[in-house]
């Protein structure tokens, strides 16, 4: 709440509430906001951090240790 005289802070449209229920999957479990630009978000429940699994950048977190560990394997051999 802002006090009577102070001016307003303007509202910046690339901040996204993560808070908001529809961009929640699964009863809270996965969230999935393509216009959100993080990265990682506080999980909803409990104590930490999840994906944002709207985010490209998620595929390249979670696929890229999986196929640099297959490429490993298949070097080794």
């Amino acid at each position: 709440m802002v006090p009577d005289g102070a001016p307003e802070e303007p509202v910046d449209p690339r901040v996204v509430a993560p808070d908001d229920d529809r961009y929640w999957r699964a009863g809270g479990l996965f969230y999935v906001n393509r216009q959100d630009p993080s990265l990682l978000v506080a999980k909803r429940f409990g104590i930490g951090w999840t994906v944002n699994f709207g985010n490209p950048r998620c595929l390249l977190l979670l696929v890229g240790p999986a196929v640099i560990l297959t490429v490993l394997q298949l070097i080794v051999r």
